[in-house]
Formats: structure tokens, C-alpha cells, sequence
């Protein structure tokens, strides 16, 4: 089965999609009092909740099938629902997150695996979606530098933000505003 690797684990790659948007949306959303959480947790890990019907339902015990979206972009009705609960421009930061997202699963699937240096039998940090970007498969220890797409608050192609990451590992996320270690 064809699987893609997230920052939370590896999924095939139809739930790596909807997890990918949902997290997206946790992302780029989730500070400005979303009207959806995210759930992270099995059976519904991917599923996106009004937040209103988790308070009534005391948490995810009382959850039905009907309470849960799964964001597909493969599924119009899905996108609509989450994009009429917020602003146009947010929803395009969303659509453009998780469009990134399944190209970098796209992308996983379709480059071979790389393999550690021969030499000095090193190991390779494997390729992954880290919630932003497309992280490509690196030999740890050595630093993988990413320019922060569009769609961050602060990122551009002109450079403003960049990702680090070494022994596979976000370091530093930095913008115009300043850097944020992990």
C-alpha cells in the first residue's frame, strides 16, 4: 500500500490527504478561535468537529458519523463546509496548504527511496510533510534549509521565513518577525 510520511507518522495516502488539510487547518486556523478542532486521536484521527457540537457532546465519547467532516479535496461539499466558516482569504491559505500537502505526498510516492551513504553509514532523515512544507530526504546531521511558503503568516518565495531542520528535527522557524525555536 502506498503510504506518505507525516511529522505525526506515516498513513496511506487517501488518510495522509485528509489528515495533512486537517492539520492545515490546525495550522494556519487554530489560533483564531476556529469553528473546527482537529482530532488527533484514533478512531477519528483526520476528522475535523464543530467545536460547539464537542462542548455538547462532552468530548469525543458522544461523537456520531453525522458530527465529523473529513476534508478532501477530492470532495467539493467537504472544502465548501470548512471554507464558508472562514474568511476568503484564509480559506485560500487552506486550499493552498493542503493542495501542498498531497503534492508532497505525490512526490514521496514517486521518488525512490534514498539510502544512506555507503562510507560513512549514515543515516537519512526520510522525506516528510512537517505541517508546511515538503521536506526532503536528508542525511542526519546535515541541516535542510526550506524557504516557508506563502500561505505561513510572514513566509514568501522573497525569503523572509525559513525552516531548519537537522537530526530530523524542526530547529528554527524564522520570519521577518523574529525566530522561534522548537
Amino acid at each position: 500500500m502506498d503510504t506518505c510520511r507525516d511529522r505525526f507518522g506515516v498513513f496511506n495516502s487517501t488518510m495522509f490527504n485528509v489528515y495533512a488539510c486537517a492539520m492545515c487547518y490546525s495550522y494556519l486556523i487554530g489560533f483564531k478561535q476556529p469553528r473546527y478542532v482537529v482530532m488527533r486521536e484514533e478512531p477519528y484521527q483526520g476528522a475535523m468537529i464543530d467545536a460547539s457540537h464537542l462542548h455538547q457532546r462532552n468530548g469525543s465519547a458522544g461523537l456520531s458519523p453525522e458530527d465529523l467532516l473529513y476534508p478532501d479535496l477530492r470532495d467539493q461539499a467537504s472544502t465548501d463546509q470548512v471554507c464558508a466558516s472562514l474568511e476568503n482569504r484564509d480559506c485560500g491559505r487552506w486550499l493552498t496548504c493542503c493542495r501542498a500537502a498531497r503534492t508532497c505526498c505525490q512526490t514521496q510516492l514517486s521518488t525512490p527511496p534514498a539510502t544512506p551513504a555507503h562510507r560513512n553509514h549514515s543515516l537519512v532523515c526520510p522525506r516528510t510533510w512537517d505541517g508546511f512544507s515538503c521536506v526532503p530526504d536528508t542525511p542526519a546531521g546535515n541541516i535542510a534549509m526550506l524557504q516557508c511558503p506563502s500561505y505561513i503568516d510572514g513566509g514568501s518565495s522573497s525569503g523572509l521565513c525559513l525552516l531548519r531542520y537537522n537530526n530530523c528535527n524542526v530547529l528554527k522557524h524564522k520570519n521577518k518577525t523574529g525566530t522561534k525555536s522548537y
